[in-house]
């Protein structure tokens, strides 16, 4: 009987991991749900971009210059690093201030030029 306890103890655990890891699956995918329906609707023309079913564009900034790099931030704002100088900016940032999808405000900043933007922890 003693040699059955370690046996049952292992099954516990291994059952509490399981619950839990399933706990936090659900929690993961209540939240890409959520951030799915906060989505605009597609134009209907896709940006002119030929997409296959089931994906949708929308055009969220006209322009700009040439782009070299894009990051999203997490509450919507796009920064694109730009190829070349534009009007004495190589980064410019479009936000959605109006929430329907459309980028409403667009600044600029930095007079460099290279490669390379990226989000860590917050911070461009």
């Amino acid at each position: 009987m003693m040699h059955l306890r370690p046996i049952v103890s292992s099954l516990i655990i291994s059952l509490l991991i399981c619950f839990l890891n399933a706990c936090k699956q659900q929690n993961e995918n209540t939240a890409v749900e959520q951030k799915v329906s906060n989505l605009p609707t597609a134009d209907s023309n896709n940006g002119g971009l030929s997409l296959p079913d089931d994906f949708g564009a929308v055009v969220v900034a006209d322009s700009t210059g040439r782009a070299r790099h894009i990051a999203v931030n997490d509450n919507g704002d796009v920064f694109i690093k730009l190829r070349r100088l534009a009007n004495e900016v190589g980064v410019l940032t479009v936000s959605d201030t109006s929430n329907d999808g459309k980028m409403d405000t667009h600044a600029g900043f930095g007079a460099y030029t290279g490669t390379g933007i990226h989000i860590y922890n917050g911070f461009l």
